[in-house]
């Protein structure tokens, strides 16, 4: 996991900052959570979903809560 602390933010778009002072661009919507991540707080990605070789330089990322229709219930038999 990356730790980034969150530089920007308008509407969906999320400027992040890696601690090698790098910069990325991803728009990412959240989904039934209290509070949304503010500017100056970190956020963490895995590596994968950042490797433009692995996911085809996706930069869009929808997230929500583990029992509702954006999130997966890992546990779930449909799933491993």
């Amino acid at each position: 996991m990356i730790k980034f602390k969150i530089k920007k933010i308008n509407n969906y778009n999320y400027i992040l900052e890696d601690k090698d002072g790098r910069e990325y661009s991803i728009s990412i919507q959240f989904y039934d959570i209290k509070q949304l991540p503010q500017k100056g707080e970190y956020i963490y990605f895995s590596e994968k979903l950042l490797d433009k070789a692995t996911n085809e330089g996706v930069t869009h990322f929808s997230f929500g809560g583990l029992s509702e229709i954006y999130g997966k219930d890992i546990n779930n038999r449909k799933y491993k």
